[in-house]
C-alpha cells in the first residue's frame, strides 16, 4: 500500500540522487542506461571498463547505493567485479 509517507520518503531519496554505478563494456548500452537513470533523478556513473568501476568503488565515499553491471565483459566479468 502506497501512503503519503511512502511517497515523501521516495521523493526525498530521489532528490538526494541515489548513486548508481553502471558497468557495461558496450558503451552505447551503458550511456543509454545512464541517461535514463539521470532522467529519473538518480546520480549514475557509467564505466565501460570494470577495472575502473572497481577502483572508483574502492576510493569512493560515499559508496554507491547500487551496482548495475553486465555479466559478460573483459578483462573482468560481472561476477568478478561484485566479488
Amino acid at each position: 500500500m502506497v501512503t503519503e509517507d511512502t511517497k515523501t520518503v521516495a521523493a526525498t531519496e530521489q532528490e538526494h540522487g541515489r548513486i548508481i554505478y553502471v558497468v557495461d563494456d558496450e558503451s552505447l548500452i551503458g550511456e543509454v542506461v545512464e541517461a535514463i537513470l539521470k532522467l529519473e533523478g538518480f546520480a549514475p556513473k557509467f564505466f565501460a571498463d570494470p577495472r575502473e568501476a572497481y577502483n572508483a568503488f574502492v576510493e569512493s565515499d560515499p559508496k554507491p547505493d547500487l551496482l548495475l553491471t553486465d555479466f559478460i565483459m573483459t578483462p573482468m566479468n560481472g561476477m568478478e567485479l561484485i566479488e
